[in-house]
């Protein structure tokens, strides 16, 4: 049985490339996470952009739109190489920016969507790479470790520049491309790491949860076919629509909150944005990661949906910076639990050659309320007002919140809330022999 601690120093070999690697790639790729999540504050604030916020708050989730193209490459392939080759790719073109006006904010808000964009395929390759390599009885905490690593570089490499940028703006695109460089670190940090083969097993009779055999081979209406069937991980999407919704609404409205409100600089926004939240998810990751590995993704994901739903109320109610800081505090005490669930809840409804489908959808459908929402989101604000605006977005959570209570209920009453680990073991149970051509490994 593999060992939980100490991950840096694993007997497992693979368990230790991989996390190794995973450290190093997240640590790197920070600074490029930091200065994404910044960039709508930017385009308000340094490159009179400010029509293009929507745009840049909808390029994380929106990214992940064609994520489901990529699944089949991804499951059929190399599966590192979808993670190295994108970064590559999209870190480099932050050294664009060097040849972008400061009044031509299309360029910025052209060469940040571009770069984000080119990103698609990296979760879908990590998250079919970490179901092989690390056993659910440590995948949680294995994943946790690194990520509070990389929030805790992004609220320090936040911190930092926006006390830099309140000095000098002409700081921010040197700052852009020290973060595009460290973001090619990263891949090359994660070049080496292998996948582990699965052993080769009796394919039994199908099962409701073997939604395609062969989700690689099928068509986009059969890749789709797995909402269809499979009830619980519909209910788990319909969920994130209306609370992802939500939060990614006051992402987008954020930086005209704050702008709006309490004409913050950017040493404050920062503070706001990234580094309260960054350090609050850093040192919760841990936890969280512990309490995922021992409990029920549903019942944890519940919890942190009623939690997370008061940072909209604080932000209204808020009269002051302390009190938008305070919702932010506990946004971030909840992100981090919600962070691992996102990349990780997949594998309590999908067998192990369906993850990089299943998050495929998922991905895609983060990508559809991605780019819908903050131009639906800005536009209501801008309308009713930003603060009032967050009583709407409380209310698109609150409807999350419920759903996801509905599904613990529903599974609760089956007898089938159970822990990753009691899942996958029935679920792999009905697993065919997959083939992967980097997998040499026993």
């Amino acid at each position: 049985m593999t060992s939980t601690r100490p991950l840096w120093h694993n007997p497992d070999p693979i368990v230790r490339e991989t996390y190794r690697a995973q450290t190093w790639l997240y640590l790197l790729s920070a600074p490029f996470l930091a200065m994404i999540q910044y960039a709508p504050f930017l385009a308000v604030k340094t490159f009179d952009a400010a029509a293009w916020v929507p745009a840049l708050a909808a390029i994380i989730p929106a990214s992940h739109l064609l994520a489901l193209f990529f699944a089949g490459p991804i499951q059929r392939s190399d599966k590192t190489a979808w993670v190295v080759r994108p970064m590559v790719i999209s870190s480099a073109l932050f050294g664009l920016l060097f040849f972008v006006d400061r009044t031509a904010g299309w360029m910025f808000a052209l060469v940040i969507i571009l770069a984000q964009s080119l990103r698609a395929p990296i979760i879908s390759a990590q998250s079919a790479i970490f179901r092989a390599n690390y056993p659910p009885a440590i995948r949680s905490f294995a994943m946790s470790i690194p990520m509070a690593v990389q929030f805790l570089a992004v609220a320090a490499y936040s911190g930092l520049g926006g006390r830099l940028f309140d000095r000098s703006e002409d700081w921010v695109i040197p700052y852009f491309a020290v973060a595009g460089a460290l973001g090619i670190g990263a891949a090359w940090a994660f070049r080496g790491v292998r996948v582990r083969a699965w052993p080769a097993r009796a394919v039994p009779p199908p099962t409701e949860a073997s939604v395609v055999t062969r989700p690689a081979a099928g068509t986009m209406v059969s890749q789709w076919a797995a909402m269809r069937r499979n009830r619980g991980f519909a209910l788990f999407q319909w969920s994130y629509m209306f609370f992802g919704a939500g939060a990614v609404a006051i992402t987008a409205v954020m930086p005209h909150y704050l702008n709006e409100e309490f004409q913050t600089g950017h040493e404050s926004a920062a503070l706001a944005i990234n580094t309260i939240p960054m350090l609050a998810a850093a040192v919760t990751f841990p936890l969280w990661g512990l309490i995922l590995d021992r409990g029920n993704p549903l019942i944890m994901r519940t919890v942190i949906n009623g939690v997370w739903s008061l940072t909209p109320l604080l932000l209204f109610f808020a009269r002051s910076l302390p009190g938008v800081y305070a919702a932010q505090l506990i946004q971030g005490l909840v992100f981090s639990g919600s962070v691992l669930i996102w990349w990780l809840g997949v594998n309590y409804f999908a067998r192990r050659e369906d993850v990089a489908l299943f998050m495929a959808l998922h991905q895609t459908l983060t990508g559809v309320r991605g780019i819908l929402t903050p131009f639906i989101g800005v536009g209501l604000a801008h309308q009713i007002g930003y603060r009032r605006s967050m009583i709407f977005w409380f209310a698109l959570m609150v409807i999350g919140f419920g759903i996801m209570l509905y599904e613990v209920i529903r599974e609760r009453r089956a007898g089938a809330l159970k822990t990753f680990s009691e899942t996958e073991a029935g679920l792999d149970a009905a697993t065919p022999v997959v083939t992967d051509r980097r997998a040499e490994i026993g």
